[in-house]
């Protein structure tokens, strides 16, 4: 500092000089001047000073027009200070009394100046290169009690070190529009107070600091600033992984001798921590290498959070330490990325251990709270957190006559391996446009992945799962199953069963195999002896005068390709093949008193074939086999004896029909635009009163017209007649 003092003292000396020169020489002794100050300037700072140029009346003050001081050795390579003009003001009778220069400065007014500071990777300051610590040798500083204004100035400010910990990134801070005083009218003692503007807000610092020793204090207000910069720059540990964001208002005093003491107050407005809402006061408190952070009634996701954490981060046996009250918290801002898990929670949390390896234990009660349906009552959990990993020892949430158990580990790199086991869980939700609940008796297995959104938004494609379940009082819209047990697995986007079974009433399926996502599988779906009268999903596809079913089933499924995530059925099939046969005895199905019924083919390539399709009743005998391919072609062929009686058992509500038929035929074009053709004869023929002996016909169908190829013969007693034309089915009525 001693040296500053000796600059200015030189700067004032030349002015005694200048003062002895006449008018017509002023402005030589001007350049004279100049060249003095930027040469012992230059050689006492050890870099170059240059000054734009000098001017005053010499007897009241001098003015200093674009002074530069580099910030290394040359300008050319960056500078430390820059002012537009400095106007140093003076007593002149007090220098010649006093023979003390700087004694006689009465104050200095510093326009437009530019100042840069930075923190570097060593630890030490730049400007601390300006004025070095000076021997005892020397002799004491001159006095120097003159204030210093400033106006329009600017500073930058580069941190490359950190304080606490070395940080992630330069931290960079610039302020502009600079306007403040400092005053050394006090011995030994600076006093300032600075307005500013950041690219943020306004910012203010005022404050005292000794001259003779290290100790000061300092105040710093600041309004918007970044809060994901600043929690960047502080780099506390722990501290660093919350991801801040958003705005804050600052109060920060720092006071500093042989330790630091920091005390800052933090008002978060419209800041997120981990993208979740928050905003609220916060209290840090650091003196030397202790920390304390303090909130009350903080509010985080629309609860509020109260409580103190202490810790040393810098000791070899440091700590941390901290309670925290938890009110209200609204799960579903919590969890954002989920619509099924919400209500409140209230309870406390409780740290515990060092900056690198501490537990929190959790625990509190749920208002209002549901998890898929289930009614949840309380959680209690233990997790130890180590650098960014964690193991969770205990994880329960409670709930009536049950819980969910999770023990298990998170890592850094969002990798998780949880340990899960479920007691007696009502679940709830709508699948697929259906209602769906079950109680999950017993379930115990593993579940592992990586936590993002591509987990959530696709769980069956990136989770691992194994283990063995109960369910039990399952409903799926209005079909219910009483019981499915057994075990399963979810790797790779497949869910696979080592003999899971479903029951429905008395009757049941056996599942075997894997089925999933984007990857090829084959499962396999046996069912024996099965009453459909216990298939309810049934219902939703028959007439509503023909929705009773009944009869035994046997039936042989398998499966084989892979599912496509899609909301449309028919999209998320249309990449399987699926072979399938199925025998009906003894049934009613939309038709009534089925002797047998059978049904061979399957689905491949997104074609669907029919081997054989057969239907026996008391009194008919049908048979069919064709394709219906995924363009929608239809080709297929129909042939067999029937009685109308059973086919048409919808019209008996409406007219009495009877009689027998032979028929033969094919189908074919598109299921948008099916064509027909065929023979059919028909004999004792009733409908209500009306009685027909026999029909012959030879008859095509296409775009909504009946086409009679050949004259249609029909038989009453004794006569006979004809009938042939071209009939519009879906305008009859049309010309």
């Amino acid at each position: 500092m001693r040296r500053a003092f000796y600059i200015i003292s030189l700067f004032s000396l030349l002015i005694i000089l200048i003062f002895a020169f006449r008018k017509p020489l002023k402005n030589s002794v001007y350049g004279f001047i100049k060249d003095q100050i930027e040469t012992q300037a230059s050689f006492l700072l050890n870099r170059e000073v240059r000054i734009g140029s000098v001017s005053g009346n010499l007897i009241t003050h001098i003015t200093l027009k674009n002074l530069e001081v580099a910030k290394e050795k040359e300008i050319s390579n960056g500078k430390i200070i820059f002012v537009r003009e400095a106007k140093v003001n003076y007593n002149l009778a007090k220098l010649l009394k006093r023979r003390d220069i700087l004694s006689a400065i009465t104050s200095i007014r510093l326009i437009g100046p530019d100042v840069f500071i930075s923190h570097e990777k060593d630890g030490r300051w730049n400007f601390e290169k300006l004025f070095l610590q000076s021997g005892s040798s020397e002799a004491p500083a001159p006095e120097f009690q003159a204030k210093i204004f400033v106006k329009d100035g600017k500073v930058r400010f580069l941190d490359e070190k950190g304080f606490f910990s070395n940080i992630i990134k330069p931290f960079e801070l610039s302020a502009s529009q600079i306007e403040g005083n400092f005053d050394f009218s006090k011995k030994d003692l600076l006093s300032f107070n600075v307005l500013g503007l950041t690219q943020e807000g306004p910012l203010k610092a005022q404050g005292k600091i000794s001259l003779s020793k290290t100790k000061g204090s300092i105040s710093v207000f600041a309004k918007n600033m970044d809060l994901k910069n600043w929690n960047d720059y502080l780099s506390i540990p722990f501290v660093k992984q919350f991801d801040l964001k958003g705005t804050f208002d600052l109060e920060l005093k720092v006071d500093y001798s042989d330790k630091i003491s920091l005390l800052a107050l933090l008002d978060l407005k419209k800041s997120s921590i981990f993208d979740l809402p928050s905003s609220g006061r916060i209290k840090v408190l650091v003196d030397n290498s202790n920390l304390s952070l303090e909130i009350n009634a903080f509010e985080f996701c629309s609860g509020y959070i109260s409580g103190k954490l202490d810790s040393n981060f810098v000791a070899k046996n440091n700590f941390l330490e901290g309670k925290f009250k938890i009110s209200s918290i609204d799960i579903k801002k919590l969890l954002p990325y989920q619509n099924e898990f919400q209500g409140f929670l209230s309870g406390n949390l409780v740290i515990k251990g060092d900056t690198k390896k501490f537990f929190v234990d959790a625990n509190g009660s749920f208002q209002n709270s549901e998890f898929f349906g289930q009614r949840i009552d309380r959680l209690d959990s233990r997790i130890l957190f180590d650098n960014g990993s964690f193991n969770i020892e205990n994880l329960i949430l409670s709930y009536k006559d049950g819980q969910i158990k999770l023990q298990g580990s998170y890592e850094d790199n969002n990798r998780f391996d949880l340990n899960a086991a479920v007691k007696n869980y009502s679940f709830k939700s709508k699948i697929m446009g259906e209602n769906v609940s079950f109680v999950i008796d017993d379930f115990a297995g593993r579940v592992s992945g990586v936590l993002n959104h591509e987990m959530i938004k696709h769980p069956f494609k990136n989770i691992f799962a194994e283990g063995s379940l109960l369910i039990s009082g399952a409903e799926f819209g209005n079909q219910k199953i009483s019981r499915c047990q057994g075990q399963v697995a979810l790797k790779d986007g497949r869910l696979i069963s080592q003999g899971f079974s479903v029951i429905f009433v008395s009757s049941g399926l056996l599942l075997q195999g894997s089925i999933g996502f984007d990857k090829d599988s084959y499962l396999q779906i046996i069912a024996k002896d099965f009453d459909i009268s216990e298939l309810k999903i049934l219902e939703n596809y028959l007439p509503e005068e023909n929705k009773k079913v009944s009869g035994i089933a046997d039936l042989n499924v398998g499966v084989s390709g892979y599912l496509l995530e899609s909301s449309k059925l028919n999209e998320m099939v249309k990449n399987l093949d699926i072979s399938f046969s199925a025998e009906l005895k003894d049934a009613v199905f939309g038709i009534n008193d089925i002797k047998l019924a059978r049904i061979l083919g399957g689905l491949k390539n997104g074609n669907l074939v029919f081997d054989e399709v057969l239907l026996k009743t008391k009194s008919s005998n049908l048979s069919a086999k064709g394709s219906i391919e995924n363009d929608g072609k239809i080709m297929s062929v129909v042939f067999g004896e029937l009685s109308l009686k059973d086919f048409l058992p919808f019209t008996q509500r409406y007219a009495k029909v009877l009689g027998n038929a032979k028929v033969s035929g094919e189908i074919s074009g598109t299921i948008y635009s099916p064509q027909a053709k065929g023979q059919i004869d028909i004999s004792d023929f009733y409908f209500n009163d009306i009685f027909v002996d026999k029909i012959q016909s030879n008859f095509g169908y296409k775009n909504g017209f009946l086409q009679l190829f050949k004259p249609t013969e029909i038989f009453i007693g004794n006569d006979s007649y004809a009938l042939t034309g071209r009939f519009n089915l879906l305008n009859p009525f049309s010309e």
